[in-house]
């Protein structure tokens, strides 16, 4: 078998190989007949023989771009040194002429080979239209928005100076892109609007002072699709003729806008400061503004409602709300002192009875309490008479006319003497002299708890209890059962609570004398 190619060398071969450089199992073999499954090959004659470089150049016309599909293409091999030509339309001329685009490959041989191919490619290239698209007006939300122009072209020049496909955009504006493109150049300009809706705004909440009528006209922006009011109506304007939260919602196609103002009535205020007054230095004074306001400022400087003031002078408060400020004046005089007096410590006996006046006479006292109220005739007086039933520190507060305020202490100092006497004899004759027995007290003595007499042998002959002190109708008349006792000597026992609470006992001997 003859085998002749040709090959294109590239310049600095030294030297060329011959074989089969595949594995066996890689080569594939037909059988014919019987066999071992074995191949040889071999080779004889071989030459290499240098020829001529245009010998592998058919000098094709090259891929050829077109921009309409349909017509008549020419291709043609220049090389005048090839023959016997094919082409894959099955034609052997040098040239043809085709009408699709396509692939089209041409083989040619030179001294018998039919190794020397070429392909042409006729590409359709057809320009896409360049449209941007209508006019647009867009929502404030739908920026940024993208402008995009055909792929598949050689270049873009936007007006913005980008050289991009697509772009993004952030204002309204005109648009304008050039395309570049094989087969020719195009133009589109787009304009994008947007909708430059005002949003509803009612204006401040608003105070109407005092009784005056309301008649406020609201009215939302014009350029929405609808309206609805609180008040049910759905007119871009309404008249607000009542206190309340009154508010407008529009709709429109980029989305839904609303606002509110809230109108309220205020009532006329007054600070209604008081009249000219006189107050105590040592308790102070508090002068209070009516709630209400927004600010307040006193001529002292203070921004409370309410302050309290030690010197007298004149002060003046300014209040200021919705409906504008009011002031008020007003002179505070200083009241005389309330002056009391009492002495430090007093001693007394116990049963004592002592009168305390803390020299409160003349001053308009109003009000008067003494701590503690033992032995105290009257503890809302302002002067008093007290029995102290043991050492106490008394004190008094009274209040004046004027709302002054004063206290004052004593310190009583109680000593405990007991007076309590019972006679060694009497004499139970009916002579109107010591005919009873009896027990004689001082004032600190509150009762006599127990009074018994017993003859020699300690037998009971008279008993008395819960005795008032100096009872005389209460005491011994020398009987025992309705019967005069024997003269002679008896025994007494005697208990006696104190006014502090004391019980003293005592016990002696007495006389009957008839």
């Amino acid at each position: 078998m003859e085998l002749k190619w040709v090959y294109r060398a590239r310049g600095g071969e030294a030297f060329m190989t011959l074989g089969i450089f595949k594995r066996q199992a890689e080569i594939p073999i037909q059988y014919t007949g019987s066999g071992n499954g074995s191949c040889y090959v071999y080779i004889d004659d071989v030459s290499l023989v240098p020829g001529p470089a245009h010998a592998a150049e058919l000098q094709v016309e090259g891929d050829l771009m077109v921009c309409d599909s349909t017509g008549a293409f020419n291709l043609s091999i220049n090389s005048p040194h090839h023959s016997d030509i094919l082409w894959s339309t099955g034609d052997t001329t040098r040239s043809i002429t085709v009408s699709e685009p396509g692939i089209y490959t041409v083989w040619a041989s030179y001294d018998g080979c039919y190794f020397f191919h070429d392909t042409i490619e006729i590409k359709y290239l057809p320009m896409q239209v360049l449209d941007l698209g209508p006019d647009t007006v867009l929502c404030a939300q739908d920026f940024p928005f993208h402008l995009s122009a055909p792929e598949g072209m050689d270049a873009w020049l936007w007006s913005t100076g980008d050289t991009v496909a697509e772009i993004t955009v952030h204002t309204p504006g005109t648009y304008t892109v050039r395309t570049d493109h094989f087969c020719g150049v195009q133009w589109d300009t787009v304009v994008i609007g947007r909708y430059d809706l005002v949003p509803p705004d009612l204006g401040q909440d608003t105070v109407i002072c005092g009784d005056a009528p309301i008649a406020i006209p609201l009215s939302a922006p014009p350029g929405y699709t609808d309206y609805l009011w609180s008040n049910g109506s759905t007119d871009p304007a309404v008249a607000a003729d009542a206190p309340g939260l009154w508010w407008v919602s529009a709709a429109h196609p980029c989305g839904v806008f609303s606002d509110s103002i809230a109108i309220t009535r205020q009532p006329i205020l007054s600070l209604s400061l008081p009249s000219d007054t006189i107050f105590c230095l040592e308790n102070g004074l508090t002068l209070a503004l009516p709630s209400g306001f927004d600010t307040y400022t006193w001529s002292t400087g203070q921004t409370n409602a309410a302050i309290t003031i030690h010197e007298p002078g004149t002060y003046h408060a300014t209040a200021v709300y919705a409906c504008g400020s009011v002031s008020d004046t007003v002179v505070v005089y200083a009241a005389p002192r309330l002056m009391l007096d009492l002495p430090e410590r007093i001693e007394v006996q116990l049963g004592d009875v002592i009168y305390l006046d803390p020299g409160a006479a003349g001053q308009d006292i109003r009000r008067a309490q003494w701590q503690p109220d033992a032995g105290i005739d009257c503890a809302a007086c302002p002067t008093v008479t007290v029995q102290p039933p043991a050492t106490a520190l008394y004190t008094v507060e009274m209040e004046n006319g004027n709302g002054c305020i004063a206290s004052e202490q004593v310190l009583i100092v109680v000593q405990e003497r007991r007076r309590i006497f019972v006679p060694n004899a009497f004499s139970p004759n009916d002579d109107g002299i010591n005919d009873l027995l009896r027990v004689f007290t001082g004032p600190e003595v509150r009762q006599i708890k127990r009074f018994q007499v017993f003859d020699r042998w300690g037998s009971e002959v008279f008993r008395r209890n819960d005795v008032a002190p100096n009872d005389g109708s209460r005491g011994w008349d020398g009987t025992h059962k309705g019967r005069p006792v024997s003269p002679g000597v008896y025994v007494y026992r005697v208990a006696v609570e104190l006014i502090n609470g004391a019980v003293v006992q005592l016990q002696g001997e007495v006389t009957v004398l008839r």
